[in-house]
């Protein structure tokens, strides 16, 4: 299970990266090395096969997340772009995700 949660958490800072790539905006460098940062943080202990083989695993899975969701990626995009910030109700609504 813990292994489940790196995996995730990796996945969570290689999405910032993979989404400059998928839509082709990229960011400030300081994003980018702030998220490598953690990801060599959560992996220094792996030896260099493991470390790659989940890194690789992260950066899968992030890149299946953000095209799976783009549209609403873009939405979220659209209307922050539009009127400048969101509630967690806005966003939960463009994302059509039911309240916890």
């Amino acid at each position: 299970m813990k292994h489940r949660c790196r995996l995730s958490t990796e996945a969570i800072c290689a999405a910032g990266r993979e989404a400059q790539r998928v839509f082709g905006a990229p960011a400030n460098h300081l994003g980018g090395a702030m998220d490598q940062a953690k990801i060599i943080k959560l992996t220094k202990h792996l030896h260099e096969e493991a470390r790659s083989a989940l890194l690789n695993d992260g950066y899968q899975r992030a890149h299946e997340l953000i095209v799976a969701h783009k549209a609403k990626v873009d939405r979220i995009a659209e209307n922050l772009a539009a009127i400048g910030s969101l509630s967690q109700a806005e966003i939960r609504a463009l994302l059509s995700c039911p309240r916890k």
